[in-house]
């Protein structure tokens, strides 16, 4: 215990005095952790964290007061955390999950269970993508379609997609948002409704990313989020889905719930629809158990008040990065259309042609030996994973930039803890290195 506790005479009468000395207590103790951190260094420089949790006082004391109170299960403070989300985004419905893996599969999901697509339909996905992002195609009966990066901004070359969207079995485009850029969404939405295609927005990596104004994640008929904790926001674990449709609204309300009908409006016709059935226990769709705990949409309600903030040092800190790379003829990133507002999950970084797999990790080595944390940039042309050898898709392109990134690219720290002293210690360091 602290010092200046006395637990032997401590007057547990008070709940209100009670919850203040719990959130002082939380306070000290991050304040004193911060402090021992600090004081961690490697040789003679801190360590530079590939992540930096957003997790602070308010957001863990709210999540304990949940608790305190025995508010576990979905209920008041997620509704609020959903409202505020749809407010934030612009959007009108709002839907949180236990993760963003969660969020894909609802969204996939309920796109069957709603008709809007079907069994064999052939799905367009970046080849440059994540498990989690094309996984759910597969278990939902789709067909994925790879397609190459643009060399350009890193994300789904758009010129191969609409190639592939003249064909009549391609129904819909699962498109993401690498890294905290937006694709260019006028070309995008250009596509999908030249060719009727239904639009799947991949936030996970870009919350708060922009384009012309709007936010990605409003464009298509459904968008998902993450907020795991390396994310823009952290709720531990955590997924939000995003979408205008009140159909599919309703769906995956019910769906993230075993499929159930308990949370629809009373006067709701699937009650009188099925009259014979206890409303109480009525499942009109299929589903899963795929729901937050209200201590962590206390938690999203105060993360998302720091959201501009964070996105705000990201982004100061993507600038300095882009800045200094600049500089160095043999280094590249993404270009960054002026339509576009990044929020930087991370920086990627193009190393000098020549460099191949084994020669990028030694780079990456020599950094974390000096005190850098670096990763991959993802993990290059997705079909190249073993697994992909046990679901069926198709792959019309050679994708051979997708692979480049992973042979010569790795993501640098950009978050909001970020410096410009830091930055300037990386930059020192791959001049060094490479």
């Amino acid at each position: 215990m602290y010092k200046y506790f006395d637990q032997d005479n401590y007057v547990w009468d008070d709940k209100e005095a009670t919850l203040k000395d719990l959130k002082f207590l939380i306070n000290k103790f991050l304040d004193e952790k911060n402090k021992s951190e600090e004081k961690y260094f490697l040789g003679k420089e801190k360590n530079i964290k590939l992540h930096s949790s957003t997790l602070d006082s308010q957001s863990i004391f709210a999540c304990l007061e949940s608790m305190l109170e025995g508010k576990i299960t979905l209920g008041s403070g997620n509704f609020e955390y959903e409202k505020n989300l749809s407010k934030y985004f612009q959007v009108n419905n709002a839907i949180t999950v236990n993760s963003g893996s969660s969020a894909n599969l609802l969204a996939i999901f309920g796109l069957i269970e709603s008709g809007k697509l079907s069994k064999n339909d052939r799905v367009i996905v970046p080849a440059l993508s994540w498990s989690t992002t094309v996984f759910p195609l597969s278990q939902a009966g789709l067909v994925p379609v790879f397609c190459d990066q643009s060399e350009h901004d890193f994300n789904v070359n758009l010129d191969q997609v609409e190639e592939q969207a003249k064909r009549d079995d391609v129904k819909a485009l699962m498109l993401i948002h690498t890294y905290g850029l937006a694709s260019n969404m006028d070309r995008v939405m250009d596509i999908c409704n030249k060719y009727e295609l239904t639009l799947i927005e991949d936030t996970c990596e870009s919350m708060g990313a922009m384009w012309g104004g709007s936010y990605c994640g409003s464009f298509g008929i459904v968008s998902t989020f993450s907020t795991y904790f390396s994310h823009h926001i952290c709720t531990l674990e955590g997924g939000i889905l995003l979408t205008d449709n009140s159909s599919l609204d309703q769906i995956y309300r019910s769906m993230r719930s075993h499929g159930w009908a308990r949370g629809f409006p009373k006067e709701s016709d699937i009650f009188a629809k099925y009259s014979n059935h206890d409303p109480s226990f009525l499942f009109p769709h299929t589903g899963f158990n795929i729901r937050i705990s209200e201590p962590q949409s206390r938690i999203g309600i105060e993360q998302l008040k720091k959201l501009p903030s964070i996105l705000d040092k990201r982004i100061k800190a993507g600038k300095e990065y882009i800045d200094r790379i600049e500089k160095i003829a043999q280094l590249e990133t993404y270009s960054i259309s002026p339509k576009a507002r990044c929020v930087f999950f991370g920086l990627p970084l193009l190393l000098p042609e020549g460099y191949d797999y084994k020669k990028t990790l030694h780079l990456r080595h020599e950094l974390r030996a000096n005190g850098v944390e670096t990763r991959p940039f993802l993990c290059g042309d997705f079909t190249n994973q073993p697994a992909l050898k046990k679901i069926n898709y198709e792959k019309p392109y050679k994708c051979s930039f997708a692979e480049n990134l992973h042979q010569r690219s790795i993501a640098l720290p950009c978050h909001q803890d970020i410096g410009t002293q830091d930055i300037e210690r990386i930059f020192n360091l791959l001049t060094k290195f490479l």
